[in-house]
């Protein structure tokens, strides 16, 4: 966090605002996506050890982290922080969908790359057959 706050020290004009938003619905997402690949294991189509040495890296700081971190940096005050819960108690499948693609152009690529393009359209199947019976109960 540090690192990404001077480098936004360093680009935002003085007296300017920045936004940050941390997509917690993404954290649950990528969760299903692991879960299809434990599926793939199970059915003998992967191995074990490439699902062990994947990683993808994130980070959602919570409000009392992103406040360190921003009164350490000196560089910003923080104006307003607050938590939101976007969703609606029921989501629609189109919120699903929406949410499953942002998923996968953000990360295919990276996907591809280590399990390979046939494994990852397996497994992107089986988070999305995940996802509908989560959303639908």
């Amino acid at each position: 966090m540090e690192m990404f706050l001077d480098a936004r020290a360093e680009e935002i004009v003085e007296g300017g605002m920045m936004v940050l938003i941390s997509p917690q619905s993404i954290e649950r997402l990528v969760r299903f996506f692991g879960s299809s690949l434990i599926d793939l294991v199970n059915e003998g189509k992967l191995d074990e050890s490439l699902v062990d040495s994947f990683n993808v890296p994130a980070y959602s700081p919570s409000p009392q982290d992103m406040t360190k971190a921003v009164e350490k940096n000196d560089c910003f005050s923080i104006e307003r922080i607050e938590l939101t819960y976007p969703k609606s108690k029921r989501v629609d499948e189109a919120n699903a969908k929406a949410l499953l693609i942002s998923l996968r152009v953000a990360l295919e690529g990276v996907f591809i790359n280590h399990f390979g393009s046939e494994i990852t359209e397996e497994a992107f199947k089986g988070l999305f057959s995940k996802a509908m019976k989560f959303q639908h109960g």
